[in-house]
């Protein structure tokens, strides 16, 4: 009897597949096809991406989507035991918590190709922000960018004076969308640039007092101001809602949201401070282990 399971196979197989695009082709042991069950986020379009996959490797993808990476953080806790999820899509930042869970295994640097990956990608270089004791347990897949998605009949912005500050405008309230922990980001970044901090915002991603000291003044200056915020979003549909049908003319959201409200008359901006920047990436699960006969 030897130790099989769909979890190893994909490990330097099926799931490498899916990191490079390249064309491989894993048969599911315990299926008559090539799958992968693969969790991301929702809101997009993934339907001409998946058949140029199937097409190209010849392993169906299974798509299963969440809103935001807390919930699928929880749904493959549960997962660890069926076997249901086989590669995730959490953000360069988070996925550390993955590992020390017991969520995820190292991929086979052997299936992978991370020479195509441009420099200066975040998680794409050996020793790099990927890998945790040696080990690589995350694959750059795409990246993008946080900014300004704004009303152009309502709240016009420019490049070069469009800033961060502008979430906070009296003007404004009951009229700005953001997400809880970006808000505080941003906050952050605005105090910053006023020179009311007393260190770089950058300090408190450094060692936990910074990030004390740092965090607690954004919350505080916030909270003065939270009665700007008509909605908080933590995923692309509730994003697109909050301009849609709850009346904001600004928010702090994703580049994709601001693409989609384009037709509606919105456009999307980086503001001076700069746009925060993220990084997804697929990890691959763990699973129990099932015997198979030789």
């Amino acid at each position: 009897m030897t130790k099989l399971t769909r979890r190893t196979m994909l490990k330097g197989t099926a799931a490498a597949a899916v990191a490079l695009g390249s064309p491989m082709i894993v048969k599911n042991a315990f299926s008559s096809s090539g799958e992968v069950n693969f969790m991301g986020w929702a809101g997009y379009d993934f339907k001409a991406a998946f058949e140029a996959f199937t097409k190209a490797t010849g392993v169906k993808v299974n798509f299963n989507e969440q809103p935001e990476q807390d919930t699928m953080f929880a749904q493959c806790k549960l997962a660890l035991q069926t076997g249901a999820v086989d590669v995730v899509e959490p953000t360069l930042d988070r996925f550390g918590g993955w590992v020390s869970n017991g969520i995820i295994q190292p991929w086979d640097p052997s299936k992978l190709v991370l020479a195509n990956y441009l420099d200066g990608v975040p998680g794409g270089k050996a020793g790099d922000a990927g890998e945790i004791e040696g080990k690589r347990y995350f694959v750059p897949s795409t990246w993008g960018t946080e900014a300004l998605t704004y009303s152009k009949s309502e709240k016009p912005e420019v490049y070069g004076t469009a800033s961060l500050a502008d979430l906070w405008d009296e003007s404004l309230a009951g009229k700005v969308t953001v997400r809880p922990h970006s808000s505080l980001a941003a906050m952050g970044r605005t105090l910053e640039a006023d020179g009311k901090l007393p260190k770089p915002w950058v300090a408190g991603y450094k060692d936990p007092d910074s990030m004390k000291l740092l965090w607690d003044i954004a919350l505080a200056e916030a909270i003065k101001r939270k009665k700007n915020i008509a909605q908080f979003w933590t995923s692309e549909n509730e994003a697109q809602a909050a301009f849609r049908t709850n009346g904001c003319v600004l928010g702090l959201t994703w580049d994709s949201t601001g693409n989609n409200l384009g037709a509606d008359g919105f456009g999307f901006i980086a503001p001076k401070e700069g746009a925060f920047g993220w990084s997804q990436g697929f990890v691959l699960m763990k699973c129990q282990e099932r015997r198979a006969g030789p």
